[in-house]
């Protein structure tokens, strides 16, 4: 076995890895409110890594704002939903501005992708400013994908968000006229780890076979994810340096799309998911490697295996 190998698995079989990115969330300013209904927010400087929600209702509007978020090996997700809405001779609005940091103690090579979603009527409106490095440069106005760097240190981005919406009337010669209007917005923010690349060599086998896939972590290694199938008891991670076509020898006639220099297995959990955190250190990059889940049933015997991939770091 090439002793780069063995490094990794000996990484593979120790405990899982944390995750290396540390994120923390800052309140800076923002308003919920319809008419003089405001309601309570976090003070100015106050840490929302939590998330929190609000709103304001009257009869002639209404206002609110959740904002929630989550960090994994894999992936920061933040989420925001807001709207406002104004019938009736008065003005309502729903809005923040929140300062994330996500610190590395390494370098971290990733993704930062937003997704945007605004719905406006008669006056309302709505605005989205994504500030990397909260330097005051607007960097993301709407749906993007913006690859950074960052670390070991502090990568600081600034979202604010906001809907505003107004109602009323005024004379025009004989006539009154009427206005009001509403607005709606809803924002997805993932940072992603990158530098990872998985290319297909081989597809699925069998009537429900595993799912898999191969992340890039935070912690610069690589988590394998899987799902196993309804009947699947065992849960089986193959992981060889080169592709193979080797019969497996059981129903349905798989094969095994890896040659298998290392394996370890699994129960699926409740939800038949299974996964494992690799280290690939630094010392070993660049590397290549094939991967492959197989699903055992035991009475009787089957198995099935997933896609088998190339992963390169």
């Amino acid at each position: 076995m090439d002793c780069r190998l063995e490094i990794v698995l000996f990484a593979l079989f120790a405990a899982p890895l944390a995750a290396q990115l540390t994120p923390s969330a800052q309140f800076d300013t923002g308003a919920v409110r319809a008419g003089f209904q405001v309601a309570a927010l976090p003070s100015g400087g106050s840490p929302v890594w939590n998330g929190f929600g609000t709103s304001a209702a009257t009869s002639v509007g209404s206002a609110h704002l959740a904002v929630q978020q989550s960090c994994s090996a894999t992936a920061v997700d933040v989420q925001w939903q807001f709207g406002c809405q104004a019938v009736a001779q008065t003005t309502s609005s729903a809005g923040a501005s929140v300062r994330y940091a996500f610190a590395s103690p390494v370098a971290v090579s990733g993704l930062l992708s937003t997704l945007w979603f605004a719905q406006t009527s008669g006056t309302g409106t709505a605005q989205l400013a994504i500030d990397l490095g909260d330097d005051g440069t607007v960097d993301a106005s709407g749906t993007d994908s913006l690859p950074i760097t960052f670390g070991p240190g502090v990568l600081l981005v600034r979202v604010t968000a906001s809907g505003n919406a107004s109602a009323g009337s005024f004379q025009a010669g004989w006539s009154t006229w009427h206005y009001s209007g509403a607005a709606q917005g809803t924002l997805v923010l993932r940072l992603e780890a990158a530098g990872l690349t998985s290319q297909l060599t081989s597809n699925a086998c069998g009537a429900s076979p595993p799912t898999f896939a191969a992340l890039s972590t935070f912690a610069g290694g690589v988590l394998f994810a899987g799902a196993c199938g309804p009947v699947d008891d065992i849960a089986v991670l193959a992981l060889g340096f080169a592709p193979a076509a080797i019969p497996l020898g059981l129903p349905p006639g798989c094969v095994l799309g890896v040659a298998p220099d290392a394996t370890a297995w699994q129960l699926p959990d409740a939800q038949r998911y299974v996964q494992w955190e690799l280290a690939v250190p630094t010392a070993v990059r660049p590397i290549a490697l094939h991967a492959q889940l197989l699903g055992l049933h035991v009475a009787p015997f089957q198995l099935t295996t997933s896609q088998a991939l190339r992963l390169t770091l």
